[in-house]
């Protein structure tokens, strides 16, 4: 009796599982399970402590995820894209020792057999350095992250993703993982889908951060006064500053300054731009005669906005124009007028070499295609105590984040403009 009686309960176990299974599956076979499920797995691959940790996590989300994606070749970018949000805060020589992650789905579109969801991540973590990685001593201490007690600093990365799923024998899976920055493109790419089959335009506006969130940014920012008086009054000076092109580019990171200037699609060289000119360097609206086939404005040989309004010199609002207007303006170059940039002698092509002698305010472009003309630009905020530069920038925005590995991914080059460089400012 008591054979057939266990016999009978194997088989209910066994018939049991696959409608578990099902049952549990069918959770996340919508558009609102699947953005819930790849972006729970992104928080938990994020609070990892360190790289090596973050390598092993990496392998299990891998596991997670790869039934929920229509490509793999889709989910390995997903993770990747991930990568570089981790890596720019946690390298091999830091540890964290808070993660403080936000996600917030502006909106999730459906119709028929197609869905696209517009999500905003955000991550912020408190880092510090290992143990027994050296502190260099010859760095300007004002020049040095502001740390706590425990030599830790903040750093965050606000992202922004359009993914597109697809129902598929009726089951949902995600088609495109698209990170605004990585693929050259705004959040905005929504609108690919706005108007077919009725999908509705994007978000276009930002929605603000938490008031915790705020808070622990502001204590930790150069940008604002950590006493008592509340935020730093930004003033523009009579010459070029070090301090106030960083300490601009800490308070408009994520908040941007609307009311002097106008936003663009992909504005990092916009925001780069505003931190050179803010930090005491003149516009320059004198063409020079050069003429450059194709661009009739001669984009490379001016400088200017006419602040509130998207009229601009293509330096302006380019990263690759922005460079060449730097590095190849005939005033600077023919000794005409002393250049507000000019660039770091012995700088070179080798991205760790550059990179690592950039200083407080310096611009530091990425080339992401290895087509030798950058397509993002930062500002150098601060200085990590082991002498490591952190980036501010836009689009996506980030805060105090390395950017010394991300050539191994897609960038190839890193170029970095000294302040100083004709005797012009401190």
């Amino acid at each position: 009796m008591k054979k057939k009686l266990f016999s009978i309960l194997i088989v209910i176990i066994f018939l049991s599982v696959p409608f578990f299974n099902v049952k549990s599956a069918n959770i996340s076979w919508t558009p609102e399970g699947l953005i819930n499920l790849v972006f729970t797995e992104r928080v938990k691959l994020g609070s990892s402590s360190n790289l090596n940790e973050y390598i092993l996590n990496r392998e299990t989300a891998k596991k997670a995820l790869s039934n929920f994606f229509l490509e793999p070749t889709e989910l390995i970018k997903s993770l990747v894209q991930f990568d570089i949000d981790y890596k720019s805060m946690v390298d091999e020589n830091c540890e964290a020792v808070k993660f403080t992650p936000l996600i917030r789905v502006y909106r999730i579109d459906k119709n028929d057999n197609i869905a696209v969801a517009y999500v905003e991540q955000f991550l912020m973590y408190r880092v510090k350095l290992k143990p027994e990685v050296p502190i260099r001593a010859d760095i300007p201490k004002e020049y040095i992250v502001p740390t706590d007690i425990n030599g830790a600093w903040v750093s965050a990365g606000e992202n922004y993703y359009t993914v597109t799923m697809k129902k598929v024998k009726g089951i949902w899976k995600i088609n495109k993982f698209i990170d605004a920055d990585i693929e050259g493109l705004s959040e905005k790419v929504g609108f690919l889908f706005a108007g077919v089959n009725n999908f509705q335009s994007p978000p276009q506006e930002k929605l603000p951060l938490p008031q915790e969130i705020i808070e622990e940014l502001q204590r930790s920012s150069i940008g604002y006064d950590t006493g008592l008086n509340g935020a730093f009054t930004l003033q523009r000076p009579s010459y070029p500053t070090r301090s106030t092109a960083a300490q601009y580019a800490d308070t408009y990171w994520s908040n941007y300054n609307t009311q002097k200037y106008a936003t663009f699609p992909n504005d990092c060289a916009n925001f780069a731009s505003q931190c050179l000119y803010e930090g005491g360097w003149n516009m320059d609206w004198n063409n020079n005669g050069v003429t450059e086939q194709g661009y009739p404005n001669n984009r490379s040989q001016e400088w200017h906005i006419n602040t509130g309004t998207t009229n601009s010199s293509l330096s302006w609002i380019q990263a690759d124009t922005l460079e060449t207007y730097i590095r190849g303006n005939w005033d600077y170059m023919n000794g005409v007028t002393k250049s507000p940039f000019g660039k770091e002698a012995g700088s070179t092509v080798n991205h760790v070499d550059s990179y690592t002698k950039a200083k407080l305010g310096d611009i530091v472009t990425l080339d992401r295609n290895s087509n030798n003309s950058p397509d993002h630009v930062g500002v150098v905020a601060s200085i990590r105590p082991d002498g490591v530069p952190l980036v501010d920038a836009h689009t996506n925005d980030c805060y105090h984040a390395s950017w010394k590995d991300c050539a191994y991914l897609f960038h190839t080059t890193k170029i970095d403009y000294e302040l100083i460089w004709y005797g012009t400012g401190p």
